[in-house]
């Protein structure tokens, strides 16, 4: 439209300066040709000044709506209208003032790293003649994985894990009047005048250990990610702590969480790691033989060391696992399947 408007501009001062033989037709003529050239001129000024830069702020959740900003800074006598162009965004901006914060709607759909490539936000002149580019650099950040299921189910599933019905025999003490005679020390006792029986605890203690590795596949980084944010804020909301097993860039890590900014901060390492190894082989040494041991992870056979014990949670189908695939375990978790 703004094109139009400057043919019919141009008409009206071609005749102006053809059908006129006079000083102030030609003048006027003259301007109505040139009328765009102060416009660009000044949008040439402004260009000069104005910075062009994004930011995305921490704490987004996969497929939630959510928001990056675009910071403008420049002269408030030129506010145009803005174009950002990248591969996976066009977004037209219109800012009453400068500087200026512009939120950028952003749905991402899986939870991870995630990087908007190298983009523009470009602007033109009043007439739309002249275009005027500013690169934007790549945006890159990370996305927090979705809750899933109830708290009470979860807590029900990871219960089974922390208190099992196995007992470890590890000891004697002397016979007591219902005492398992099935229990009886018989090697203590024959050294000895009195009747002993073995001594138990519970296999494992209370403090879960969750091992964790990151699939490569989006979908399955997607339930293991929600699998272990949910365990994990559930266990920290009924007052219980945890320790939390993954590969990072270094090696093996081992960190015992006590409250929720650690759990994100841990998290966004796990996750962000992107490293889809075998926890349980690559970090034996650093698992307690009777710790109480959930492995999440992707694989669709998890080969387990013989001294530990784990329960397994797999995103694929597994042929060794506990639960296997998202359906399995947003059922057991009290999730929609269809999430």
């Amino acid at each position: 439209m703004r094109h139009t408007s400057y043919c019919i501009l141009c008409l009206a001062g071609l005749f102006l300066l053809i059908m006129y033989d006079m000083p102030q037709a030609f003048s006027l003529g003259l301007a109505c040709i040139l009328a765009p050239l102060p416009g660009i001129v000044l949008a040439w000024k402004a260009h000069k000044r104005i910075r062009c830069s994004w930011q995305i702020p921490r704490g987004i959740t996969r497929a939630a709506p959510s928001q990056c900003q675009l910071l403008i800074s420049g002269p408030s006598w030129y506010i145009p209208s803005f174009v950002i162009s990248t591969e996976e965004l066009e977004f037209t901006t219109s800012p009453s003032s400068l500087p200026a914060a512009c939120a950028i709607p952003l749905t991402i759909p899986h939870c991870g790293l995630f990087s908007i490539h190298k983009g523009e936000a470009w602007y033109m002149d009043p007439f739309h003649l002249c275009r005027f580019h500013m690169p934007l650099t790549a945006l890159d950040g990370f996305v927090f994985p979705a809750r899933i299921g109830t708290e009470s189910q979860i807590l029900q599933a990871l219960s089974h894990i922390m208190t099992p019905d196995e007992k470890y025999y590890y000891g004697a003490v002397q016979y007591k009047p219902g005492d398992n005679p099935r229990l009886i020390n018989w090697k203590m006792t024959a050294r000895t005048d009195d009747v002993y029986v073995r001594d138990s605890e519970p296999v494992n203690g209370t403090d879960l250990l969750i091992a964790c590795s990151t699939p490569q596949s989006p979908d399955q980084r997607d339930t293991i990610g929600d699998t272990l944010l949910s365990a994990g804020l559930a266990l920290l909301h009924s007052g219980k702590t945890f320790t939390l097993l993954f590969l990072s860039s270094t090696g093996p890590r081992k960190e015992i969480i006590t409250s929720v900014d650690e759990f994100y901060t841990a998290l966004e390492e796990c996750i962000g790691s992107g490293l889809s190894g075998n926890v349980l082989e690559q970090a034996e040494k650093l698992i307690p033989a009777q710790s109480p041991l959930l492995y999440l992870t992707g694989e669709s056979h998890v080969f387990i060391p013989p001294a530990l014990h784990p329960v397994i949670w797999s995103a694929s189908p597994c042929d060794n696992a506990d639960m296997a695939g998202r359906n399995d375990i947003m059922t057991q978790l009290g999730g929609d399947i269809h999430a």
